[in-house]
């Protein structure tokens, strides 16, 4: 699915999933069907002729196999309080009720990249409490997401600029008893094992340590394909291989 040096990651991916998912679970005869919610970092890209300044989320759904499929709710800007107050939570809700009895629904859940210039930790962790609570009351799979890490490096290695919103995302899902998985370490791991020179390649321009180019999309939104294959057995099918 990935480049092979990605492979490196797959041995460890599961751990970044609770131990209450089921390691083998039965695969479902309805089709997977995903909704991204989340910022900049999971949006479709804004200049769509040159496919720049996006985030992963389109990569991933360019990686489902048919019949699952998915839609792309990321937006930018947005924190877990104006992702509701702004209508794009709602959007992700009725999808989810209006597919929930033909499809399995799976909703990622990934901010932190703008909640930390004004919503504090523990607000931030309450929101994706109540996100997660909503989607499996509506019939939905919620899988919370820690933040997709910046690409700031220090003496070769990637700083840690939202170790703190990652840790408040895993704790909401512990709380919960939610699925999520750790796309912040991972992606951390991933780009001190390539470097700063090609973590550049992945942005749009070389100031621009946060949102992707076209290929930056296509290797982020694998690494999450990757993950969620991993922790949830049941979904391996629905990636390219």
């Amino acid at each position: 699915m990935l480049l092979p040096l990605l492979s490196f990651l797959i041995p460890t991916l599961a751990l970044a999933l609770p131990v209450t998912v089921d390691p083998s679970p039965q695969p479902s005869s309805k089709p997977a069907y995903f909704l991204l919610a989340g910022d900049s970092t999971t949006a479709k890209p804004k200049d769509l002729s040159t496919g720049i300044t996006g985030g992963w989320g389109d990569g991933f759904l360019a990686l489902l196999v048919k019949p699952a499929s998915g839609v792309n709710y990321g937006h930018n800007g947005r924190t877990t309080v104006n992702f509701r107050s702004g209508g794009d939570w709602g959007n992700v809700m009725k999808d989810l009720k209006a597919h929930k009895e033909t499809k399995d629904v799976y909703v990622t859940i990934q901010f932190g990249h703008n909640d930390f210039k004004s919503v504090s930790l523990p607000e931030f962790q309450k929101n994706l409490e109540t996100m997660a609570k909503e989607v499996k009351a509506a019939g939905g799979t919620p899988i919370l997401t820690t933040p997709l890490s910046q690409r700031y490096f220090t003496a070769g290695k990637v700083r840690e600029t939202l170790s703190a919103q990652a840790q408040a995302t895993i704790a909401a899902a512990k709380s919960g008893d939610t699925i999520f998985i750790d796309l912040h370490a991972e992606s951390m791991k991933y780009l001190t094992s390539i470097g700063e020179a090609e973590a550049n390649t992945l942005s749009a321009n070389e100031k621009d340590k946060t949102h992707l180019s076209t290929k930056g999309t296509k290797v982020f939104g694998g690494i999450v394909a990757d993950l969620i294959a991993a922790g949830i057995p049941a979904l391996k099918g629905v990636f390219v291989k």
